[in-house]
């Protein structure tokens, strides 16, 4: 796509003989974009320089006074450009194109972390640039942490990084040089039960161990089956009878004592 380079729509004017209307993206491993403006022609003496990226090389003009194309380099975010025609210079805002994830590579993520692999494209090639968040929700606004130790397995394509430990639905997005990518869900594991404490028939508390039991008392929902007799009335008479039917109760008080391994409840 391209950008103007001035958000009331009229074009920039860095100075008398040059004017920068608007610009495609680069890439961040680079590309072809066009520059779009006037103050130059086929005889221009140009040069463009992109921030600390470099020069935007092979130069060609389309239509003077109209657009012209360059071979940006590697870079990433919004910077600042250097246009300079005849000797004449003057910068504009120069855009590289957002990353984008379009595939995330892992197995059962444990609540107590596991490390990701994220596919997708405009990731750089600069460690430095990159920042990936760990979101409680689709919206950029809720950060809950950084996935660490990010590592790049192919510059601008793939990377790696730690998931914090969590619970439940997160969603990963990328950041690079400050442009956000759209978050993309996953799923830490579902707990599992290995043995639990017997308690008296009067309820009490009881351990229960196991994997992935993690999280504030507010989120964890711990049940027991009990039998329930069932009732069949004979005449005027009700009787219990030896058939049950299973009913799910809520245990209360529940606290995660050794974290990801084991919780402490009141049983019914």
């Amino acid at each position: 796509g391209f950008s103007s380079t001035s958000t009331t729509g009229s074009p920039f004017v860095p100075s008398s003989s040059i004017v920068v209307s608007g610009t495609s993206h680069a890439a961040t491993d680079g590309g072809l974009v066009t520059i779009l403006g006037s103050g130059f022609n086929y005889a221009s003496t140009i040069s463009i320089m992109i921030a600390s990226f470099g020069a935007c090389t092979n130069v060609s003009v389309l239509v003077p006074d109209g657009s012209l194309q360059c071979y940006a380099p590697d870079g990433y975010g919004t910077v600042d450009a250097i246009f300079s025609v005849n000797g004449t210079s003057a910068s504009f805002p120069f855009q590289y194109t957002p990353p984008t994830i379009t595939n995330l590579i892992f197995d059962l993520v444990p609540t107590v972390g596991a490390f990701i692999t994220i596919v997708g494209s405009n990731f750089s090639s600069s460690l430095d640039a990159i920042q990936v968040m760990v979101q409680g929700n689709s919206s950029r606004d809720w950060v809950v942490a950084n996935c660490t130790t990010p590592t790049i397995l192919s510059p601008h394509q793939a990377l790696s990084c730690f998931l914090p430990e969590g619970y439940g639905i997160k969603y990963v997005a990328v950041s690079v040089g400050g442009q956000v990518s759209a978050s993309v869900p996953f799923v830490y594991d579902h707990p599992s039960v290995a043995s639990v404490t017997s308690s008296s028939t009067q309820g009490g508390a009881v351990t229960i161990r196991g994997t992935n039991i993690y999280g504030p008392s507010s989120v964890l929902d711990v049940r027991f089956e009990q039998q329930q007799p069932s009732t069949h009335t004979n005449g005027s008479a009700a009787h219990n009878t030896s058939s049950s039917s299973p009913v799910s109760v809520a245990a209360t008080n529940c606290t995660v004592t050794e974290s990801h391994v084991a919780v402490v409840c009141f049983a019914p």
